[in-house]
């Protein structure tokens, strides 16, 4: 399997770390004094060594944090305690953790119902149901659907793609592998629709309804999200959007 990162490549700790400070030798592992890094820590790779008299993991990494802690770790264990240190990286991670999708998709689910309630007793607009004038919201959340889908289908057959991109994360879509950036493209499609859907928002919303409405997007766009990033592709997913688009785009037509 190809290695993403090099010597000098930086990382931050997203829980804490042991690391044995003597190097491992090929002949036995040394274990010495234990040097801990603790979760948040911003450290760098200093040297990367083979052992390949290591049943539990061949590669091991130095980490320092500065001149005085520094120490050696598994590749393996390392690599569940650090995301590249770049605010994309970090925002990758954040969203491809499975319990906090979980969590969010559970959270938002019951604030839609909640919303959608509300809705029904004061007669508020809600996107896809009592929607406003505008064919805007309803083109954006099937654009983030859209997004999430390219996401999973990049996710199943496109991985070691993502990896490269999760360790070396840009917002330009050339010079990336094509799936990458059709990936890319789909999130500055998602970017501009997002300003033309908040443009109209503020000229046909005023007030209690403009902060309902926006909550109410918000929440069927974020279950859109991760309901589409989360079904298992292409069997479950794909058929799921082809719907989802069908019925959008009827209640547009018949809005608009």
């Amino acid at each position: 399997m190809p290695r993403h990162y090099t010597a000098n490549f930086n990382f931050r700790l997203t829980g804490d770390l042991s690391l044995q400070h003597e190097q491992p030798l090929h002949t036995q592992q040394v274990r010495g004094d234990s040097v801990w890094l603790r979760s948040g820590d911003e450290v760098v790779v200093a040297q990367i060594a083979v052992i390949p008299e290591d049943t539990v993991d061949t590669v091991w990494v130095k980490l320092a944090r500065d001149q005085m802690t520094q120490g050696w770790v598994r590749e393996g264990r390392m690599m569940k305690s650090v995301v590249p240190s770049d605010p994309i990286s970090e925002f990758i991670h954040v969203f491809s953790s499975r319990h906090a999708a979980v969590f969010m998709s559970f959270s938002l689910l019951v604030l839609l119902v909640w919303l959608w309630m509300k809705s029904k007793r004061h007669r508020m607009p809600v996107v896809h149901f009592n929607d406003i004038g505008s064919g805007y919201p309803a083109a954006f959340c099937l654009t983030l659907s859209a997004s999430a889908l390219l996401y999973a289908w990049i996710q199943k057959y496109h991985a070691e793609a993502w990896q490269e991109y999760y360790f070396h994360p840009s917002l330009n879509p050339f010079g990336q592998p094509w799936i990458v950036a059709l990936f890319l493209c789909s999130v500055w499609a998602l970017t501009v629709m997002a300003l033309a859907t908040a443009d109209e928002m503020l000229r046909l919303l005023k007030g209690r309804g403009l902060v309902f409405y926006g909550a109410t997007l918000v929440a069927v766009a974020m279950v859109d999200y991760m309901f589409f990033t989360m079904a298992p592709f292409p069997w479950v997913g794909v058929p799921c959007f082809i719907i989802y688009a069908i019925y959008a785009l009827y209640r547009m037509y018949g809005k608009n």
